[in-house]
């Protein structure tokens, strides 16, 4: 029987009080704007977390959010591409997917995403990080809830530079943090 990673993901942010979690309404209406479906697992993760970050510096974007900067929207998907747009011209460049099939689902201050990549409907779970700096990016294999986890735990040793980035040294930092 393969891991139930939202349970886990839910076990490490235990005593987390989750805020601004988006309902069946606020999930069609972005889909609508934005002309796709995300995967279940998807969903089912940030509807359960809601608005929060992860350690310090990994935010979960969230069609419910108050913060017009961390909300899941076309709106926001846009001017974040502008904000990007040498990074994703450089990513390009070197083979990487095509911007417009990239959508961020949780972003970080140092210019290094996690994104979903528009191909089918719904389209995949598998994740991507993107690192707009160095114009890579890298296909992670797994789904959100099991990339977090995985890499709170130490499972991830080739992301060690991303974990230290997020939760930094210290092995008590909270796993996530609710609210905007």
């Amino acid at each position: 029987m393969p891991e139930n990673y939202l349970e886990k993901a839910l076990a490490l942010a235990a005593g987390s009080t989750f805020s601004e979690r988006p309902d069946a309404t606020a999930w069609a209406a972005v889909e609508a704007d934005l002309r796709l479906r995300f995967p279940r697992p998807y969903k089912d993760f940030v509807s359960h977390f809601g608005s929060g970050t992860f350690g310090t510096d990994l935010y979960l974007l969230n069609p419910a959010s108050s913060l017009p900067q961390l909300r899941l929207s076309i709106d926001n998907l846009r001017e974040m591409r502008d904000q990007h747009e040498l990074g994703l011209a450089r990513l390009e460049s070197n083979g990487g997917p095509d911007r417009k099939q990239l959508i961020a689902v949780a972003v970080t201050t140092s210019k290094i995403d996690l994104c979903l990549k528009c191909s089918g409907n719904p389209m995949s779970a598998e994740l991507l990080k993107i690192h707009y700096d160095l114009g890579e990016c890298e296909y992670l294999g797994m789904g959100i809830a099991e990339f977090l986890c995985k890499l709170y735990v130490g499972e991830l040793p080739w992301a060690s530079d991303l974990r230290q980035l997020i939760w930094g040294e210290r092995v008590d930092d909270p796993f996530f943090r609710a609210g905007a």
